[in-house]
């Protein structure tokens, strides 16, 4: 059974756990620096969730509540190799309601485009475990995550969980939502040149399939 637990301090020892599992689960031009998030967590603005295995660290969740708003960015979660395939990560979004800070909120899921080409496979299978998790995509919301490290952008797909106002979002929701997370997450103002190459193009009512 996984215990999950809120970790408040930047400077608990879970928190070099939950980092070296970061490290090896995500490529560089997809991850902050460590002194990010340690910065970020001191001053309380992520939430980071660990989960225990008989006291090892084995699962984290770094999850960022965008500013005066009902949703909240799954920034980034992962299990620990060797733990994996383990429904460890299915439990732990089982229970986000239960918890007092993410209760009565929608996370927001960044998830790598499935695209073509290599590792395909395995990032088909990453949006069909949300997918499974009752997560839906907002269609047509084409979206790029800026490439971290002087990395390159990756495209991504949007997914929101739990289901959202009879499976729709207005536009203009959808990109106030991207708006902010470039602001608070990557520092990027509403003039940055990769967020205008598409966030226009969001119009309408956004379905969730």
């Amino acid at each position: 059974m996984t215990v999950f637990s809120k970790i408040s301090a930047a400077d608990a020892p879970e928190v070099q756990d939950a980092l070296q599992i970061y490290t090896d689960s995500f490529p560089p031009n997809e991850r902050h620096s460590a002194d990010v998030i340690r910065d970020r967590l001191a001053r309380g603005r992520y939430i980071l969730i660990v989960g225990r295995v008989q006291e090892e660290v084995v699962f984290f969740a770094l999850l960022w509540p965008l500013e005066g708003s009902e949703f909240v960015l799954l920034d980034y979660m992962a299990t620990k190799s060797g733990y994996r395939r383990r429904g460890i990560g299915s439990a732990f979004l089982k229970r986000i309601p239960e918890m007092p800070e993410l209760a009565h909120k929608f996370l927001v899921m960044e998830v790598e485009n499935p695209g073509s080409g290599e590792n395909r496979e395995q990032r088909a299978k990453r949006v069909e475990f949300y997918r499974r998790q009752g997560a839906k995509e907002l269609q047509g919301a084409r979206y790029f995550m800026p490439g971290l490290c002087g990395g390159a952008p990756t495209e991504m797909i949007l997914m929101v969980l739990p289901q959202y106002d009879e499976g729709k979002i207005d536009a203009m929701k959808v990109r106030q939502i991207v708006i902010q997370i470039y602001r608070e997450l990557y520092n990027r103002d509403a003039g940055d040149g990769l967020l205008n190459s598409f966030v226009n193009e969001i119009a309408g009512c956004i379905r969730l399939i």
